[in-house]
């Protein structure tokens, strides 16, 4: 007996039907999951630009031969997104939303 998968899950096992409808199903997961992550949200966000400044130093590094302050400064900046991510929603939480 095959289990199969249903909903979104079924479609990305499938493949897609048409151009677009990848989006269409991680939209549709997002919908589901977003609910329960919703405090997660700001965190992926800033993640995700921390690792894009980190790739695009590696990418800099390794195409453009980026050293010193260039470099640094890119290093800095996903730090700084990340620290923003961590320690900011709690500032937010605590400080401007008044919420425990």
């Amino acid at each position: 007996m095959e289990l199969r998968a249903k909903g979104p899950e079924r479609a990305l096992a499938d493949g897609p039907a048409h151009p677009g409808h990848e989006l269409v199903v991680v939209v549709q997961v997002v919908q589901r999951v977003q609910p329960r992550a919703q405090h997660l949200a700001h965190k992926i966000f800033f993640s995700v630009l921390a690792w894009l400044a980190f790739a695009l130093l590696l990418i800099g590094r390794y195409h453009w031969h980026w050293r010193g302050r260039r470099a640094v400064r890119f290093l800095v900046a996903g730090f700084g997104l990340l620290a923003v991510g961590f320690f900011g929603s709690k500032i937010v939480l605590e400080l401007v939303l008044h919420s425990a």
